[in-house]
C-alpha cells in the first residue's frame, strides 16, 4: 500500500479471486502491460508476444494456476538516452485468496527491448 514511483502491476482481490492490475486499471498513465497465456508451462514461453492485442493494459487479469503471465514494463531510461521496456514471465506457485497473497516463479530479461524470455546461463 505504501509503494510509490515505478511499478508495473499490483495485486488485488476482485469477486473472490486474486487479480493482477496493470497501472492503467488504476487510472495511472503507463505503458506497462500483462499478457496471460493459458495452458502453457513457464519453460514453453521463450519470447514475449509481439502482438500488442494479447496484452491487458487497463483491466484486471485473474490469477490462475496453469497460466503464464508475461509482463511488459513501462518505458524506462536506458543507456545513452534510449527508452527501454523490459519483459518478464511468471507463473503462480501459491495462490491464497483468503490471505490475499501470491507466491510466484519468474524469469526476467534485463536487456533493453529484448523479448526473449529464457533463463540466463
Amino acid at each position: 500500500p505504501s509503494a510509490t514511483g515505478a511499478w508495473d502491476m499490483a495485486l488485488d482481490t476482485r469477486g473472490g479471486d486474486l487479480v493482477l492490475l496493470p497501472p492503467g486499471a488504476l487510472g495511472v498513465d503507463s505503458r506497462a502491460r500483462i499478457a496471460p497465456l493459458d495452458g502453457l508451462a513457464l519453460s514453453d514461453v521463450l519470447e514475449a508476444p509481439s502482438d500488442s492485442a494479447v496484452y491487458v493494459s487497463a483491466g484486471p487479469v485473474p490469477v490462475r494456476a496453469g497460466t503464464v503471465y508475461v509482463v511488459r514494463t513501462s518505458q524506462r531510461a536506458g543507456s545513452f538516452g534510449s527508452r527501454c521496456v523490459y519483459y518478464a514471465k511468471m507463473e503462480a506457485v501459491d495462490i491464497d485468496v483468503t490471505e490475499g497473497t501470491l507466491r510466484f516463479r519468474h524469469i526476467t530479461n534485463p536487456v533493453c527491448n529484448d523479448r526473449r524470455l529464457i533463463p540466463p546461463d
